[in-house]
């Protein structure tokens, strides 16, 4: 690794740390082709482009990515030096014919179908109820609703999808409307008011009233 990294010699370009830290803040956000290209880090034959960057970017957590949205300028540059290392080896590992036989390539891609169809099962989109007459869309539509509502009371845990969640977003446009944040907070608000304590709250609030009873002071 240390002698790939000293023949290469990658330089951080200019600008490059103000537009990692972006990139780390949102690394949902679309770029033009041409800002897609821009190397972050470079050495002959080879660089880390900023799509490169924000697609390693989506596959890490989110603590992390915030703590690159704030890092210091020896922080970043340590990052885009590590992500140049890690893409040197893999250009060494692929000179050297190195790669991924088509069976193990097939058990991850049927892995990440297996986790597909366990967050269809847990959003209740696996086994869909439609009404008579009722269109597919706006069955889904309705699921979709009732699995939000669920995860904002706690009936259901949130679904984590990870990197699917960005290319999700990538393919088809989106716009927030300002408007429509305020409804939003509203709504939430409304359906976490109605919702009935779940059994470990319903413990909990218990737990509390009896401890009141045996100690009014309290």
């Amino acid at each position: 690794m240390a002698g790939l990294t000293d023949q290469a010699s990658p330089q951080v370009t200019e600008g490059s740390l103000d537009i990692l830290r972006e990139t780390a803040a949102n690394p949902g956000s679309r770029l033009a082709g041409r800002a897609e290209r821009r190397a972050l880090i470079e050495w002959e034959g080879g660089s880390v482009t900023v799509g490169r960057a924000r697609e390693l970017l989506q596959l890490e957590p989110a603590q992390l990515r915030s703590q690159i949205a704030e890092g210091s300028p020896e922080e970043l540059e340590a990052f885009l030096e590590n992500l140049a290392r890690r893409e040197l080896l893999v250009a060494s590992a692929e000179a050297e014919g190195l790669r991924p036989g088509r069976d193990s390539v097939d058990v991850l891609v049927e892995d990440a179908r297996g986790q597909l169809r366990e967050a269809t099962r847990m959003l209740g989109l696996l086994a869909l109820e439609r009404a008579p007459g009722e269109e597919l869309e706006v069955a889904v539509s309705r699921a979709v609703e009732e699995a939000l509502a669920d995860i904002l009371t706690g009936a259901t845990q949130v679904v984590p999808l990870g990197i699917v969640s960005f290319r999700l977003r990538e393919g088809r446009s989106s716009t927030i409307l300002g408007t429509g944040v305020g409804q939003v907070i509203v709504d939430v608000a409304e359906i976490r008011t109605a919702r009935q304590l779940s059994p470990v709250e319903g413990i909990a609030v218990d737990s509390a009233v009896a401890g009141r009873e045996e100690d009014p002071g309290r």
